[in-house]
């Protein structure tokens, strides 16, 4: 009824200043008609904006949102945030959701995949829910990351309490917290599955490090589907009712990966490159030789002498040359092969 209203009327200003005949003749009608008048009565405007500014939130409409969210079939009317509001312009954006109790395994690779999404340029968005959401948000602060949080309660209510720290820390370092639900506004049993659209609408691809069968982090994945949105997951033990979740989605058209780097391949990335604000590699002189090594094992990765066939560096100064690299940790071996610290 929104995007009905606002076909006609162009404006979320001239929807609210719209007399009822105006409203009906755009097809507002009937108990609608009643609710909206009720609401608008009761609504006082010149409040909201005082809240508004006291709190230091800013706020953007329709006209203005990012165009994965402009575009889904039900946007939000507004969106209220704190924080970097230029964030929603990032053109990498991965939303990271998963179990609220997850396992050590679950624990691992939600922070293995999102350190190294962050340092591959990748803003994380997710729904500051205890667990992974959590694990996701609070990795990438310490990675120097940028990360945007969507709330299932008002913008002003960090939701849950126990993340009343992260909610600040996100804001602090360069963060964003947005939600579409008034200030003041605690969560409902839907404001969460409505939240979770958000996250969808507002990232490239979705990734799911572990989640029950029946769990939130499911229903992002379902939004992500309808919006034709990629669903990436890592295959869990079958014994684990943690893994149930990913390992259905699997069946469902989810991708299965188990590297970053797949991700990057998946998503058709060009001209990738290793990247952010600190990265190990920013301001490291590398010789000729190096440079050509780290090429190599950029994107697979290879034994000794895969890469001294190929690249021809005698044995020895090869050698000399890996464990050089590896004790700055920019590469490592793992089962004789050699690869990127940055990128699996």
């Amino acid at each position: 009824m929104f995007l009905r209203l606002l076909e006609y009327f162009a404006t979320a200003e001239k929807i609210y200043n719209a007399a009822p005949d105006e409203l009906i003749n755009a097809g507002l009608k009937g108990k609608n008609l009643e609710k909206y008048l009720k609401f608008k009565k009761e609504f006082n405007l010149q409040d909201i904006l005082g809240e508004i500014k006291r709190k230091n939130i800013w706020v953007i409409s329709h006209s203005k949102f990012p165009e994965g969210l402009k575009s889904i079939s039900n946007p939000p009317i507004v969106l209220y945030g704190r924080g970097d509001k230029s964030l929603l312009k990032d053109k990498n954006m991965i939303g990271i959701v998963g179990s609220r109790r997850p396992t050590s395994y679950g624990v691992s690779v939600a922070q293995g995949f999102t350190r190294e999404l962050v340092e591959s340029g990748f803003t994380i968005v997710s729904g500051m829910a205890l667990g992974i959401d959590g694990i996701a948000h609070r990795t990438c602060l310490k990675s120097h990351g940028k990360t945007i949080a969507v709330l299932g309660s008002g913008v002003d209510l960090p939701t849950p309490a126990e993340h009343s720290s992260l909610y600040s820390e996100i804001i602090k370092n360069g963060g964003a917290v947005v939600s579409e639900f008034p200030l003041g506004m605690n969560p409902t049993k839907g404001s969460f599955p409505a939240r979770n659209r958000i996250i969808s609408a507002l990232s490239q691809a979705i990734f799911i490090p572990e989640a029950a069968e029946v769990s939130g982090a499911l229903i992002t994945a379902t939004e992500a589907f309808s919006q034709e949105k990629k669903v990436f997951v890592v295959p869990g033990p079958i014994t684990s009712s943690l893994s149930k979740g990913t390992n259905s989605l699997i069946r469902k058209g989810g991708i299965a990966v188990g590297g970053v780097g797949e991700i990057i391949r998946e998503l058709g990335i060009k001209n990738y490159e290793l990247r952010k604000s600190n990265n190990k590699l920013n301001g490291l002189n590398f010789s000729k030789e190096e440079k050509k090594i780290l090429k190599l094992i950029e994107n697979e990765s290879l034994t000794i002498d895969q890469i001294a066939r190929i690249a021809k560096i005698p044995a020895g100064k090869l050698m000399s040359i890996l464990s050089d690299l590896e004790l700055k940790s920019i590469i490592k071996n793992d089962g004789g092969a050699w690869s990127l610290v940055f990128l699996k």
